[in-house]
């Protein structure tokens, strides 16, 4: 009788045993670890990105835990990768806001990928902590940067409304930023440089990058950069010019070292390049943008090339005629012109 009792009792702890582990194992997530979860402190809980850092307290050690803002297969979906390269008050800035708007595109703005890159290598080596923040960086632009429908900063608004600024239809086709300025300044600083972190870049994402080329007529450029750079723009019309030989003189040489060193970038590195002409976009938004789709391979929907025309100047900006150009400035831009190819359609009248 005892013996038939110990049976029963060994055989009851074995079932309950049995069932515990049954549970645990059912509970557990195959991604998780099966050791008990430690308390997730976040450091910053105000912060508005997505992509945050937070840390976990272990018994012994403090280590770090990513939260990524995009889904696994929305990152493996993921075709092609683009940035920016080129001149400031060139154009980037409008081509960008429409490629953002595109259903399955994400471009941030201003997100300075190589000078982000040099500061913090480790993460960015991580493409889901990567492309997530560049998704974040597009949604941070709309809620509150130059992407908000009320923005003002630059005398007009990059909001695209109704569209798919910050945000995406199920996938990303298309990854990138727009800094077209800061990173020809990379280049510049170190062309050796440059190259590690573009192959660092290429190691990491393991896709196709294409690179946009935005050129806008040089007298307009450098009459922008003038402009904005001395804090004029809303001071001068065409009977109140900007003048200042020397500011402007120095303006155009700095802009054709800008130049110099793009092109020596994109053929030296080398870049896969689309190049896109502000003049082209005002004038035919919708062949231009066709263009682009065709060649990022993308799908274009006739709403979606309506929308950009709407969305695109009527007319081009001439800020040369904001500016007092000596004979000797006029002939030191048309000098310049001559030495590269992708200017060579430009003049002072057209």
């Amino acid at each position: 009788m005892l013996r038939r009792d110990i049976r029963f009792f060994m055989f009851m702890g074995s079932f309950i045993l049995l069932i515990v582990a049954l549970y645990q194992l059912r509970s557990t997530p195959d991604s998780e670890p099966s050791h008990p979860k430690p308390n997730i402190m976040d450091l910053n809980p105000k912060e508005k990105s997505r992509n945050l850092k937070s840390y976990v307290e272990g018994e012994h050690q403090t280590f770090e835990v990513k939260k990524y803002s995009l889904r696994d297969y929305v990152i493996r979906n993921v075709q092609q990768f683009v940035f920016f390269v080129g001149y400031a008050r060139s154009g980037h800035s409008i081509l960008a806001s429409i490629l953002d708007a595109h259903p399955n595109v994400v471009i941030s703005h201003e997100y300075s990928l190589f000078h982000q890159w040099d500061d913090d290598p480790i993460n960015h080596t991580d493409k889901s902590w990567l492309f997530s923040t560049l998704y974040d960086s597009s949604s941070n632009s709309v809620e509150e940067g130059l992407r908000r429908k009320e923005s003002s900063k630059k005398g007009y608004s990059l909001a695209v409304p109704g569209w798919w600024q910050g945000k995406f239809d199920g996938i990303i086709d298309v990854i990138g930023d727009k800094s077209g300025g800061m990173t020809a300044q990379v280049y510049r600083k170190s062309k050796e440089h440059f190259k590690y972190l573009y192959q660092q870049l290429k190691n990491t994402i393991q896709m196709p990058i294409k690179v946009f080329h935005v050129v806008r007529n040089p007298y307009d450029n450098i009459a922008t950069m003038i402009l904005y750079n001395t804090h004029q723009k809303s001071k001068v019309n065409e009977t109140h010019q900007f003048d200042d030989v020397d500011k402007l003189r120095q303006q155009i040489t700095a802009y054709f070292n800008q130049v110099r060193s793009v092109i020596k970038m994109i053929n030296e590195v080398p870049l896969d390049v689309i190049e896109v002409h502000n003049t082209d976009m005002i004038s035919n938004p919708k062949g231009v943008m066709r263009t682009v789709c065709e060649a990022l391979q993308i799908r274009c929907s006739q709403e979606y090339l309506h929308m950009c025309a709407k969305t695109v100047f009527v007319s081009e900006s001439k800020s040369r005629h904001l500016v007092k150009w000596t004979p000797e400035l006029l002939d030191m831009v048309a000098d310049g012109i001559k030495s590269f190819k992708h200017l060579q359609r430009y003049s002072f009248s057209g």
